[in-house]
């Protein structure tokens, strides 16, 4: 039986549908900043997928396939990775990049997995629940959570509205940032310099309450800096951070269970 979906959650997708296919029909998807470029980044979240996993969810793959092709090098037992993505050229791009007989690509919107996917042991979420719509994102993890067998788990890269805080303050170039409403505090929301994209960057606590509310154990929530060479020539392509000074870009790598003795928070 297909779950009817809030009319308003409906709208909000296809929004934000429409902003990615407009921008991969512009640009391919090289005004976005790419945290699948990072070596290290990749051996991180591959090292928190158990060895033991058979189906993983790739939540909003977009057209890169740099993770996929490690996942089932490192990964004996997998049986399915399902990348989904509400972007059809995305799809089509990844299809055409990696074709293998264990993944399969899927295009709906977030809000859909849970009528079409089950029975996923990890869900992997790489800067890919980014709405401006803070309601919309609350309901895309509680989709995940549906998804998942019981002790699955979602292993996930967030923005933290407090890396561009962080630039604005320690350096005159980003201070308009504060200013302009670059930066919206208030409200947990970045303004994209390139791509012109407006999505949610949360603090620690407030990410931390809306996995909760959701019903899932938060099991870790650490920094990770993008450093490496590669991705500072990147931070200064697309934020224009300078690549031998500046301060690196960071976000939080979170893991959080299904299991979870603990009662659900009102939203």
């Amino acid at each position: 039986m297909t779950r009817k979906t809030n009319s308003n959650v409906v709208a909000i997708s296809k929004a934000d549908v429409a902003a990615w296919e407009h921008e991969y029909s512009l640009t391919g998807y090289t005004n976005v900043f790419n945290i699948s470029l990072d070596e290290y980044f990749l051996k991180k979240i591959i090292k928190k997928i158990p060895q033991t996993d058979r189906r993983i969810l790739i939540l909003g793959c977009g057209s890169e396939i740099n993770l996929q092709r490690k996942i089932l090098l490192s990964h004996a037992k997998i049986e399915q990775i399902v990348c989904t993505d509400g972007s059809q050229t995305a799809i089509k791009l990844a299809q055409s990049n990696f074709s293998n007989e264990k993944i399969c690509y899927v295009n709906i919107a977030h809000h859909e997995i849970s009528n079409f996917i089950t029975d996923i042991d990890s869900i992997i979420v790489c800067n890919s629940i980014l709405s401006a719509s803070d309601q919309y994102n609350r309901e895309v993890i509680g989709h995940c959570y549906k998804v998942l067998k019981n002790s699955g788990r979602l292993i996930g890269v967030f923005p933290s509205i407090f890396s561009p805080l962080e630039q604005a303050y320690h350096n005159k170039k980003f201070s308009n940032w504060i200013s302009d409403g670059t930066i919206d505090l208030v409200n947990s929301l970045f303004k994209e310099p390139k791509g012109d994209f407006v999505q949610s960057f949360y603090p620690p606590s407030l990410l931390k309450k809306i996995f909760e509310s959701n019903r899932f154990k938060l099991n870790s929530l650490e920094i990770i800096f993008f450093d490496s060479y590669k991705m500072m020539q990147h931070s200064e392509y697309i934020y224009g951070i300078d690549s031998n000074n500046g301060l690196p870009v960071w976000e939080y790598l979170v893991e959080a269970s299904k299991y979870s003795l603990q009662a659900p928070v009102k939203k």
